[in-house]
């Protein structure tokens, strides 16, 4: 679906900032450029897509109509694994016991 559709215009930006979780030997934890950032809505429709820049930050713009917990960004570098963060500030952690084996109702 196309997000025009379902989402209010986008006037508004969601700044993420990437860094490697390991600090470095001075204690720092060095930026990561080039990581890709993905934003999705609640059901994984896409939003936006943006690149970190030689600061490890990335401007994504979003819609107006959503919060900030009701998107998500996938982000993924060479060399790193990939995580999958709430524009909150949250890591979204799926619950494999209800999608390997439902929900139990």
């Amino acid at each position: 679906r196309c997000w025009a559709r379902r989402h209010r215009p986008y006037r508004r930006t969601a700044r993420v900032w990437v860094n490697d979780n390991d600090a470095d030997t001075s204690g720092e934890r060095p930026v990561i450029a080039g990581a890709e950032v993905v934003v999705s809505d609640g059901e994984g429709a896409f939003i936006a897509r943006g690149y970190t820049s030689e600061s490890g930050s990335a401007g994504l713009p979003v819609p107006i109509d959503l919060r900030a917990g009701e998107m998500s960004a996938r982000i993924s570098a060479e060399g790193f694994n990939a995580r999958t963060l709430s524009l909150d500030g949250f890591e979204v952690i799926l619950d494999l016991k209800a999608l390997l084996y439902g929900d139990g109702e």
